[in-house]
């Protein structure tokens, strides 16, 4: 991609319009009530929406595959799978016990693996309900952060990672709108004419 077009990408994600309807589509979504709890105004689901569109994600696969988790924009461990997948990596598991399990993604030549093991995700929501999968996603989250980075997209964190971590995040899902931005976000919706820049 030339460097304009870099630019004007930037410019078209920030547009005043683009900004309205996808704060329409946000309070449309929150209104439905059925999405993931992470979800508790419309501001987050926008956040949840701009974030997937940087990625390439459609505004339904935004609000399913990503969630709002400690301050953070993250996806589920499903949203990576597919990730993985879309960028044309093989999945496969190995050594795979109550204990632990081996991830290994190839993509011609390359190939990576990493292990995961129970007591890193014990804790985490969802485990009791299905463990192999929280440990598999874990494993994986492992090989996007360390070895292929670009498949996160604005991505830092997983989920599982996210939720295994000892570090000082918020405790809970928290608001990633201020209120003085929320004012700003009001009069943009009310706005009858698009500001050129």
């Amino acid at each position: 991609m030339g460097e304009s077009n870099l630019v004007q990408s930037q410019v078209d994600h920030l547009s005043v319009e683009r900004v309205k309807n996808m704060l329409t589509v946000a309070e449309q979504f929150f209104k439905a009530g059925c999405f993931t709890s992470d979800v508790q105004n419309t501001q987050q689901a926008y956040v949840k929406i701009q974030a997937g569109a940087e990625m390439g994600l459609a505004p339904m696969e935004s609000m399913s595959d990503l969630v709002l988790m400690k301050g953070n924009v993250t996806f589920w461990g499903k949203g990576l799978v597919k990730r993985f997948r879309k960028f044309g990596w093989k999945i496969e598991y190995k050594d795979e016990s109550e204990n632990g399990v081996t991830a290994i993604v190839t993509k011609d030549e390359e190939s990576y693996k990493e292990k995961a093991i129970k007591k890193e995700v014990e804790k985490g929501f969802g485990y009791k309900a299905d463990p192999k999968a929280k440990m598999r996603y874990h494993a994986l989250a492992r090989i996007a952060r360390q070895y292929i980075p670009e498949i996160l997209g604005s991505i830092s964190y997983i989920a599982e990672e996210i939720e295994a971590s000892k570090s000082d995040f918020a405790d809970d899902v928290i608001d990633v709108i201020d209120s003085d931005t929320q004012d700003e976000i009001n009069e943009l919706k009310n706005l009858d004419e698009v500001t050129e820049y």
